[in-house]
């Protein structure tokens, strides 16, 4: 019973995995296990596509960064330039990663 949540969010994620929203219930079941959250994000990131995303990817993006500068690793957030050379649906999605980029060197 208290793997119920988690087992139906995987379900869901394996109906449609381009689905933002599901990612990110998906890692809130994962608050306790940094571990896990770190796997979760990665599939995530790796799984959907921006043109065929179901929500705003960029959100994924950016709330990645913040839990590895939140855990001390500023350098594996430079690392995650990746995120810049996405091919982003808007450009406004593009600029919001822009931004939280350079929000982050002036903290």
């Amino acid at each position: 019973m208290e793997r119920r949540r988690l087992l139906l969010n995987r379900v869901l994620l394996r109906q449609n995995p381009r689905n933002v929203h599901e990612w990110h219930k998906r890692l809130k079941l994962c608050e306790d296990k940094p571990h896990e959250i770190v796997n979760t994000y990665t599939e995530a990131v790796q799984t959907v596509q921006p043109k065929l995303s179901a929500g705003k990817l960029h959100t994924v993006w950016e709330e990645f960064a913040k839990f590895v500068e939140a855990n001390g690793q500023v350098e594996n957030v430079r690392e995650m330039k990746r995120a810049t050379e996405v091919e982003f649906v808007k450009v406004e999605n593009l600029a919001s990663i822009w931004c939280e980029w350079a929000e982050m060197e002036i903290r």
